[in-house]
């Protein structure tokens, strides 16, 4: 029976140091190759690029990480999502219902709700392409067992990074991002806003329709993992890092770069007034008979 995961540093017992690694050719142009300077000598870390719903990206970390058997597997996961790991978990198998984004309206944890909604928009994604969200981590994970790798679970918690996005955006565009995501569940759009989106402009695309929404989502973690993996870095010969393709490029260009990680953590305390609470539950509801029509016509 597997364990569950709640330690971000697991699997300690043992360390594996190989020498630079030259990857095949169709595995090679997965990854992008980054160096630091380490406790070891030079570390070579490998950032692998995935899709959260996709069958080909949990084949390709198997296989990098299966062929290099780094020190230290590196995941865009935090504490929190930790149970991600462990494909028996109820929250892993329970699709989240429509009421679980209710509750948390009512209760007034806006930034909650939405990232319920969220879960709920790629859950229901993965089903209809017969794939797990995130089951690359699984994948990525399984591997490190097998050699007694480390594991590091190296992205910002999840809860700070809503509360940071829930308090930097207009009601304007609170309301767009409730009608957006509600628009996809109810078709199933294959377009997300999500960053497992499998499109090169994807940052841009978000950037303009949401854009302190990117710089929360995206651009502040980007920050936060370039600064964690490089800790990690410092400390070993070689390193396997698995985040999704839209933080690639921002992981890169930060790499070895001073951050200010407190100031990425920060939180302000959150605001809503009864009017703003009553018109979103409203509208809300509203939606939900209108997806519920939808669905009814398509039958």
């Amino acid at each position: 029976m597997e364990k569950n995961i709640s330690n971000p540093f697991l699997l300690q017992d043992q360390t594996v140091h190989p020498a630079q690694i030259q990857l095949p050719e169709e595995l090679r142009k997965k990854v992008v190759n980054l160096q630091c300077e380490s406790m070891e000598g030079i570390c070579n870390v490998y950032l692998v690029g995935t899709c959260h719903i996709s069958t080909q990206s949990c084949k390709d970390v198997e296989e990098i990480i299966g062929f290099l058997k780094p020190d230290v597997v590196f995941l865009e996961l935090c504490e929190r999502r930790a149970y991600c790991l462990n494909p028996r978990d109820p929250r892993v198998t329970r699709v989240p219902r429509f009421t679980d984004v209710m509750v948390a309206l009512w209760m007034s944890n806006y930034s909650n709700a939405v990232s319920t909604l969220r879960c709920l928009v790629m859950r229901k994604r993965g089903e209809k392409l017969g794939v797990v969200p995130c089951s690359e981590f699984q994948s990525a994970y399984r591997e490190a067992k097998k050699y007694c790798g480390k594991v590091v679970l190296g992205d910002r918690p999840a809860q700070i990074t809503w509360q940071r996005t829930w308090s930097k955006m207009s009601f304007w565009y609170k309301t767009k991002l409730f009608f957006t995501s509600l628009l996809q569940l109810a078709t199933m759009s294959l377009v997300s806003v999500d960053v497992d989106a499998n499109t090169a402009n994807y940052n841009q695309v978000l950037e303009r329709k949401f854009p302190s929404m990117a710089e929360t989502y995206i651009y502040e973690r980007d920050l936060y993992m370039a600064s964690r993996l490089f800790e990690v870095a410092k400390e070993c010969k070689s390193v396997v890092a698995v985040v999704g393709k839209g933080h690639v490029e921002g992981i890169e260009k930060n790499w070895k770069k001073p951050i200010a990680i407190e100031s990425l953590m920060e939180v302000k305390a959150a605001t809503c007034s009864s009017d703003l609470k009553l018109w979103t539950i409203l509208a809300f509801a509203a939606v939900e008979i209108a997806i519920f029509s939808i669905l009814w016509l398509k039958h």
